[in-house]
């Protein structure tokens, strides 16, 4: 596949799981897909297809990031 970072892609087309254009990849990913994008570069005359995928999901305490933003402190 060529390079395509640096270059001007533009997205066409974005869509949900159970979407057009998400089958094949949801059968790869499964539940981890978020969402499939299509991205296109008149330049290069190429689209290419990209998707989002969760790679870690953790507990998060609301209450820990909010006392945090009142002390003045950014959250890690």
């Amino acid at each position: 596949m060529k390079d395509f970072r640096g270059r001007d892609w533009r997205v066409n087309s974005s869509y949900r799981v159970g979407d057009k254009g998400t089958l094949g990849p949801y059968e790869q990913y499964g539940d981890k897909l978020v969402c499939v994008r299509y991205r296109y570069n008149a330049e290069l005359n190429r689209r290419i297809k990209t998707v989002e995928i969760i790679v870690e999901e953790v507990p998060w305490r609301t209450e820990v990031s909010e006392r945090r933003k009142k002390e003045g402190k950014r959250a890690k």
